[in-house]
């Protein structure tokens, strides 16, 4: 089954970035669109489909792309320096502290992935903390009594006066939810669950955990096979990178179809 999952990933992911740079036969260098708009875009864009010509295909409708990370500044309790290290500072190989039902655990980074512009973000001020939590607004927080009693919330449905679960302790109250800008960075360990400053616990995915898990399931294969040196290596190579832009908003054009 996780080799049928693990196929299935890389076919379609072979298929997008072949689709994603496809130019018509005749068309004029200078007439080449330097960067095609899809489902997903900000600026929006053309409805379309997805899928693999000839065996299936599924339409879609443009409605604007939504980055799904974490503020590239959110404080994530590093094991490797036992203290709280800024994500953008994140590398994979690193080990971040995370939650289970049976308390804390380090966990390694198998996937980090750093937005380039500036991106449009919720601030979230809580009861008892020092600063803002910084989200995408289909980043999932979790709400509830504890982290056993939680419940998946993406950031743009919580309100004010809804509890962030923490590790241990009461729930912060969320006391204001602020629109702002800001740089995103998304950050995966093979353990979800990150542990924010002050406690809070929040998902390493947005839109749905499950979904997410799936999809992301190449790159925790690639980095148990070749480990972190090489994982690190191929992500940050500048060809790779630049497909690995591509597939990120495919990720989530996918996630976005099937929820």
């Amino acid at each position: 089954m996780k080799l049928a999952i693990l196929i299935f990933n890389i076919l379609l992911t072979l298929v997008f970035a072949k689709q994603s740079v496809r130019v018509p036969r005749g068309t004029k260098s200078k007439d080449k669109p330097k960067n095609r708009r899809l489902k997903g875009d900000n600026k929006g864009g053309k409805d379309g489909k997805i899928g693999i010509p000839g065996v299936f295909e599924i339409k879609y409708k443009n409605r604007g792309h939504r980055k799904n990370c974490l503020g590239d500044d959110t404080l994530l309790y590093s094991c490797d320096d036992n203290e709280f290290v800024e994500a953008n500072e994140v590398q994979i190989g690193n080990s971040l502290r995370t939650m289970t039902p049976h308390g804390t655990v380090c966990s390694d980074v198998y996937y980090k992935f750093s937005h380039l512009e500036q991106s449009d973000t919720l601030s979230f001020t809580l009861n008892g903390t020092e600063s803002p939590l910084v989200f995408s607004d289909l980043h999932i927080v979790y709400i509830g009594r504890n982290f056993n009693e939680r419940s998946p919330t993406l950031a743009k449905d919580v309100r004010i006066g809804d509890k962030l679960v923490t590790k241990e302790g009461p729930s912060k109250e969320v006391i204001s939810v602020t629109p702002t800008m800001g740089g995103l960075v998304n950050i995966l360990t093979f353990n979800p669950h990150l542990e924010l400053k002050d406690g809070v616990i929040v998902s390493g995915y947005s839109i749905d955990e499950t979904l997410n898990s799936i999809l992301f399931a190449p790159f925790r294969m690639m980095y148990r096979t070749f480990g972190a040196k090489y994982t690190n290596y191929i992500i940050e190579n500048t060809t790779f990178n630049a497909l690995l832009r591509e597939v990120d908003r495919y990720f989530s054009y996918s996630i976005n179809i099937i929820s």
